[in-house]
């Protein structure tokens, strides 16, 4: 495993509306009897997680959900108070994903005086059609609000999401969301393309033909086009679908990219760190959240599903999440944790790739080619074993 701090993730699972698209595990819930029941076993949680705290020191911490700010902005800085009673660095990324239809004017100058310094608003679509065609509840409106909110709170890195492929959206749309969202200047832009799936009402009702997605040739256009004009304006790609001025790439994310270890708090929150195992363990919390709440922050009662990784499992790992970011894997890395190449593990699928131009070996490293990133998952797949 990576050496180095380790970073929190906390799940609230909550929504004002569940949209169209999704299959993240999460609620519409307006209740605050039930939000406080479950800020009570989330705080509890944490407070007994001294055994993996006590002596780390906290690089990041991300906030997601679900919706974090439906819950009240008062339970929010319980949490990070929490938190905070461990060791977090000075300095440390403290993000919270927001919807713009689900928090109140004043909870960003609540979340900054808690320590939050980045936000992620999901606005997906500049047009308010396509937004209720995928079953957003905010406007373009709300969104720009939300985000000039923010930055008054003093939030000085902000991630806008955006999604393309979407229901009826043509080129002419996602030309017009990437333009106008510019004209905020976000210091961060994750890109999208809408994957469907199983069991959501949107996927439902593209397969009944009620709904069409744009055609394949369509997104991968939609795609370029993002690059293209995020490029030109210092939003440089780092990962298959993140872009960030210099100095803004996500902290959080790149760790999960690199394998760094993180501890997950909150209902169905996966967790990975190296708990007496060479090359890490992963588990993850119930996805029952009567189950969470009754077990009151018991560890015993709600971790589940613990799995120790192997050699194999570790090296996989590597490739195929390294291959996600533009700097791709280095050889020399992979040869200090494994004791090998990357090529005595993989050679025959990396001469593969590289013939196939979808990947290209530079300076010691692999890296995803343009074309290599519109095949990114057959890419990977080569290097999954099992």
């Amino acid at each position: 495993m990576n050496d180095g701090g380790l970073m929190v993730y906390v799940h609230i699972p909550f929504c004002k509306k569940k949209c169209g698209y999704c299959d993240f595990l999460s609620f519409e819930a307006d209740s605050a009897e039930f939000m406080l029941l479950y800020k009570n076993a989330l705080a509890e949680e944490i407070k007994q997680a001294k055994y993996f705290l006590a002596d780390k020191i906290i690089e990041s911490i991300f906030i997601g959900g679900g919706t974090p700010t439906a819950m009240p902005s008062s339970f929010l800085a319980e949490i990070l108070r929490e938190i905070k009673k461990y060791y977090v660095s000075v300095g440390a990324e403290i993000n919270i994903e927001a919807n713009p239809a689900a928090q109140n004017e004043n909870i960003f100058f609540e979340l900054a005086r808690s320590g939050v310094n980045r936000v992620s608003i999901g606005l997906q679509a500049w047009q308010n059609n396509l937004l209720a065609e995928i079953g957003r509840i905010h406007s373009r409106e709300q969104f720009v609000n939300t985000f000039l909110d923010a930055r008054a709170a003093g939030i000085k890195n902000i991630n806008v999401d955006l999604m393309y492929s979407l229901p009826c959206q043509s080129m002419r749309d996602w030309d017009e969301t990437l333009k106008n969202v510019l004209i905020l200047e976000p210091e961060h832009i994750s890109a999208y393309g809408l994957t469907l799936e199983s069991g959501t009402r949107l996927a439902a009702q593209i397969e009944s033909g009620e709904k069409k997605q744009p055609d394949e040739t369509t997104d991968r256009a939609m795609y370029r086009r993002a690059k293209e004009f995020l490029e030109a304006n210092s939003l440089y790609q780092y990962e298959i679908s993140n872009f960030a001025k210099s100095g803004f790439n996500c902290r959080h994310n790149t760790g999960y990219w690199k394998r760094k270890p993180y501890i997950g708090f909150g209902l169905g929150a996966h967790s990975f760190l190296a708990n007496g195992s060479e090359y890490g363990m992963r588990w993850n919390n119930t996805t029952d959240i009567k189950k969470y709440i009754d077990a009151n922050g018991s560890q015993k009662k709600i971790r589940e599903n613990f799995t120790e990784l192997t050699k194999a499992d570790a090296m996989s790992e590597t490739m195929f999440l390294s291959l996600r970011m533009n700097d791709g894997v280095s050889d020399a890395e992979f040869m200090y944790r494994f004791g090998g190449s990357y090529h005595d593990e993989y050679g025959d699928w990396i001469k593969k790739m590289l013939g196939d131009n979808l990947l290209a070996e530079q300076n010691d490293s692999l890296r995803l080619t343009r074309k290599g990133m519109d095949l990114a998952n057959l890419v990977m797949a080569g290097f999954v074993r099992g």
